[in-house]
């Protein structure tokens, strides 16, 4: 029998995004952030008014990355991987900020925020994917 694999959903990735947006300003920072399905396909995206639009793209990569791998792009980059960058038509991120999203220990998805440091990032999808998904451990 086909295993049934749970996914994010819209209604979660608004829940997620509506933290991010709250810390993000209660820190002052302008942030771009994507969070797709555990497929890598896009939920949801937005940028703050007046944040990078650079940051979009950085943003999405790193959520495509951290879903891809099933772990925090943070700790890819530790591993001498930073030529990894260059695979994946570029689209392969090392920087802090793209955490995967995990539901009964699967990852059903994934967060990237570009804004702030990569520590800042980082952190802040960590509490926004917590908030929404308190037993996601990476």
């Amino acid at each position: 029998m086909p295993k049934s694999i749970k996914t994010l959903t819209l209604a979660e990735a608004e829940q997620i995004s509506a933290k991010i947006e709250d810390e993000a300003s209660s820190r002052s920072l302008l942030m771009c952030f994507t969070i797709v399905d555990c497929g890598g396909r896009e939920v949801l995206s937005k940028r703050m008014d007046g944040a990078k639009f650079t940051s979009v793209s950085i943003a999405r990569n790193k959520a495509l990355t951290s879903s891809g791998h099933m772990k925090p792009t943070s700790v890819l980059g530790t591993a001498g991987n930073r030529s990894i960058e260059l695979s994946n038509n570029q689209m392969f991120s090392v920087v802090g900020g793209g955490r995967p999203i995990c539901f009964e220990g699967e990852v059903v998805g994934a967060v990237g925020i570009s804004g702030g440091t990569p520590a800042e990032d980082d952190e802040i999808a960590r509490n926004a994917i917590g908030s929404v998904f308190p037993q996601s451990k990476l």
